[in-house]
């Protein structure tokens, strides 16, 4: 007989009070074995009909949740490692069936209650919680944060805003396909289910982002949390169908200031910041201040994204012609190198303000597309015209197609063009450089 209740006439009595319950309830001892359990929990907990509760009495809990394995896992994490007294699984699927589970210790041992909420809340929590994670769904969070947010920010407490991304989740994906990221996915969120603190909020911000929102929280204590969340996932030893997965987290660590005017101000701030960790070296946790010239120079570069952006869409570039003169004179050729120009409301800026924003956010495709258009479009002098191309394009497939259609649609003599490659692009893909090369020349 387990510890918790030694005594058979109570042990009976009991059994029989809990078997009229309309829900599973089941307790564990010390030891975390089965004391009590009615037959509502049996069917829950994915045992079928013919199970008697007896069978189950004495049994270890990892027997008992062998059918709910993300149960066994926050018990395992949460109240064996004696990391909480109690937690909550919202809307749990299993067996295509939606359940509330609730864990809470008590003087000796635990008690779970189990409800099926299929019909009833089903509805109500896809509102408010990820399907998948059981943490804040994005809008969810962006509601609590921004409460938490002003309150923090009226009392003047203490606040610090993390953002996480998974580090070569894609993988993942690729190689063991997406039933083993979304098991991955769960595990994340129960690591960081077990670390928060009760007046935090943690949230899926979508993929394999996710946020937590420290409620008067001193930087140092908000630092030592989040590294431990990231050494719990640089040891999960994540195994899918024979395959072992090594994994690891980067964060962006923000506080919350009166620099910034909204939850989404914040959360962008610390999405910046997360960036930058990854740019480092990934695996990695980055607090960072607004004000800081590496945070200055992302967030310039995001704002030219959203020019070159712009830019693409309203046609917005320049090109110009730039005449190239021989050192001797022998050569009457006329020669031009094609130069682009961002025309905006500051004026007319040259290619180095942008084009590396636009290289490193896999842009320089659909520029080279629109130079190509302009040039071939506009050619009405005779010469010779010089068009640079990135590497982007020419791993594109599908870009000599594209030349070859505005080559024929605009009549334009291919003696007129010569496209220039530095040696950089042709050896990050020689392969494909040669077959392009070689493929125009034709």
């Amino acid at each position: 007989m387990t510890e918790t209740i030694n005594n058979p006439t109570h042990l009976g009595q009991l059994t029989s009070i809990i078997g009229t319950i309309p829900f599973g309830l089941l307790t564990l001892s010390e030891t975390h074995h089965v004391a009590i359990i009615n037959r509502h929990a049996v069917k829950l907990l994915g045992f079928n009909d013919s199970t008697n509760p007896n069978d189950l009495i004495d049994l270890p809990y990892q027997e008992v949740f062998q059918y709910i394995t993300e149960l066994e896992d926050h018990y395992y994490r949460l109240i064996v490692s004696k990391r909480k007294r109690r937690f909550s699984l919202h809307n749990t699927q299993v067996n295509h069936a939606d359940y509330n589970i609730v864990c809470r210790t008590m003087l000796q041992g635990a008690l779970i209650t189990l409800e099926d909420i299929t019909d009833s809340k089903q509805l109500l929590y896809r509102a408010t919680y990820d399907n998948l994670t059981q943490l804040f769904n994005r809008q969810h969070f962006e509601d609590s944060a921004s409460e938490i947010f002003n309150h923090i920010k009226k009392h003047k407490t203490s606040g610090l805003l993390v953002f996480f991304d998974l580090d070569r989740f894609k993988p993942v994906n690729d190689i063991a396909g997406h039933a083993a990221g979304d098991e991955l996915l769960k595990k994340v969120a129960t690591i960081l289910k077990s670390r928060i603190r009760e007046s935090d909020i943690v949230g899926r911000l979508g993929g394999d982002e996710f946020a937590i929102l420290f409620n008067n929280c001193p930087r140092d204590i908000g630092q030592h949390i989040v590294e431990g969340i990231r050494k719990d996932i640089e040891l999960l030893d994540f195994k899918f169908n024979g395959k072992t997965f090594n994994l690891s987290i980067s964060a962006g660590i923000i506080e919350v200031s009166d620099e910034f005017d909204s939850i989404n101000e914040l959360i962008n701030a610390a999405d910046t910041a997360c960036l930058l960790a990854k740019k480092e070296g990934r695996n990695r946790v980055n607090f960072i201040n607004k004000k800081e010239p590496r945070f200055q120079a992302h967030k310039q570069q995001t704002l030219w994204l959203h020019e070159i952006n712009q830019g693409l869409e309203l046609n917005s570039f320049i090109l110009y012609a730039q005449k190239i003169f021989p050192l001797d004179n022998d050569n009457l050729s006329t020669h031009y190198e094609v130069l682009i120009r961002l025309e905006n409301e500051q004026g007319i800026h040259s290619p180095t303000d942008f084009l590396p924003v636009a290289e490193r956010y896999d842009l320089m495709n659909q520029i080279d597309r629109w130079v190509i258009h302009k040039a071939f479009s506009s050619i009405t002098i005779n010469g010779v015209f010089s068009i640079n191309l990135s590497a982007q394009s020419l791993s594109d497939h599908s870009f000599i197609t594209y030349i070859e259609f505005l080559q024929n649609k605009y009549a334009i003599d291919p003696k007129k063009i010569i496209f220039e490659i530095t040696e950089t692009s042709a050896l990050r893909s020689i392969e494909q450089t040669v077959e392009f090369i070689n493929h125009l020349k034709k």
